[in-house]
């Protein structure tokens, strides 16, 4: 999803095929959620360890009430960590799972959607890609939200944004081309002023186990610059 082709997505991202055959695109789905994504982490949550979960947050680098506030949870079906996905409205609409070695899917049945800690609320909001980098933000003392990937979530962020009040966003891009074009695509769909924070490393979050501090990432905001909401219509974002 990260690197483009000729065949744009439109739920973000692009289509690459794998052989020669003809390509035939599956039929439009309604984008309602086909499982109960509260039930499930409910259920998975109560046989789960505190001290797995703490020993996931340090193979990440992150901190534990980063995962806790993300509703970090482990799904034993699936023998994976699970984070919810949430909607501009604040529905939970789907479940991401993360393997042990890293591989990420989506429980069938799930919406795509964003990663939203439930902690205080800060009027500068910073949009990351994924959850293990909102993560790593979060334990930098700042509030933030994640996008499904590079190229996904921008109408999801936007309402999300305004129901919260922000005041400012800052773009957490990859380094990397995918990471800056979808970051850039982004800050044209938001509805606050925004910039691009492009960390010295891969991600955010190998910034932060490097020893990546808040105070660096500010200091590296103030020379930013930033760009005023253009204040689009949903059909083009």
């Amino acid at each position: 999803m990260r690197v483009e082709s000729n065949k744009p997505c439109k739920s973000g991202g692009w289509f690459h095929a794998l052989d020669s055959r003809p390509v035939t695109l599956p039929p439009k789905v309604d984008r309602a959620p086909r499982i109960n994504a509260s039930r499930m982490l409910a259920d998975w949550g109560r046989t789960n360890s505190l001290e797995r979960l703490r020993e996931f947050a340090e193979k990440l680098g992150v901190q534990l009430f980063a995962l806790m506030a993300l509703g970090c949870t482990w799904a034993q079906p699936y023998n994976a960590w699970a984070f919810p996905m949430f909607d501009g409205r604040g529905c939970m609409v789907g479940i991401r799972l993360r393997s042990e070695n890293g591989h990420k899917w989506a429980v069938a049945g799930s919406r795509q959607g964003i990663f939203v800690p439930q902690c205080d609320r800060k009027p500068r909001v910073y949009l990351t890609e994924g959850p293990t980098d909102t993560a790593a933000v979060i334990s930098l003392g700042m509030f933030a939200i994640g996008r499904p990937s590079c190229q996904c979530g921008a109408i999801d962020v936007a309402a999300t944004l305004e129901t919260f009040g922000a005041r400012e966003a800052v773009i957490v891009a990859d380094n990397d081309r995918p990471g800056l074009e979808g970051a850039q695509r982004l800050a044209d769909a938001l509805p606050v002023p925004c910039c691009i924070y492009l960390p010295p490393t891969k991600d955010v979050r190998e910034f932060t186990r490097l020893g990546g501090t808040r105070q660096m990432i500010e200091n590296t905001i103030d020379g930013c610059r930033w760009q005023q909401p253009k204040n689009l219509c949903k059909s083009e974002i």
